[in-house]
C-alpha cells in the first residue's frame, strides 16, 4: 500500500512537471525523491532475499510431545546443531561427497559418505 501511494505521488509530480515550467528547487526535489524510491526498492528487495535464504536454513526437531528438543542451521560453512537451551551440541561440514561430524568440543566423532544408495 505504502508503494502504490509513493508511486502515484511520483507519477503525478512528473506529470505535472511535464506541463509547467519548474524551479531549481523542484528539479532538486524530484532528483532526490526519485533517487529515494530507487534505494527504497533495493533494500525491500535484498531484505525479502535474505529472510527467503535465511528461512530455507534453519530447522526444529520437536519429540513425540511437541516439545522443541533442539535446532540446526545450515550456512556454507556447514551445520550446527543446538538443543533446546541454545547450547552447541555438534557440528557438521560436507566437502567432496562426504560429510563430517563433530562434537561439541569440535573433535571429528563421525563419516558418511553421501554416496547414492544401490
Amino acid at each position: 500500500m505504502l508503494w502504490s501511494f509513493l508511486a502515484s505521488i511520483f507519477i503525478v509530480n512528473t506529470y505535472d512537471d511535464l506541463r509547467k515550467p519548474l524551479t531549481d528547487r523542484q528539479r532538486e526535489v524530484n532528483r532526490h525523491f526519485a533517487k529515494c524510491m530507487v534505494v527504497f526498492v533495493l533494500i525491500t528487495l535484498i531484505l525479502g532475499l535474505l529472510q527467503t535464504v535465511a528461512g530455507a536454513q534453519s530447522q526444529t526437531f520437536k519429540n513425540s510431545n511437541g516439545q522443541i528438543v533442539g535446532r540446526s542451521v545450515t550456512n556454507n560453512m556447514g551445520t550446527v546443531y543446538r538443543n533446546s537451551l541454545g547450547q552447541n551440541t555438534g557440528r557438521s561440514s560436507t566437502q567432496n561427497g562426504t560429510t563430517t561430524f563433530y562434537d561439541a568440543s569440535g573433535r571429528q566423532v563421525g563419516r558418511s559418505n553421501n554416496a547414492a544408495p544401490r
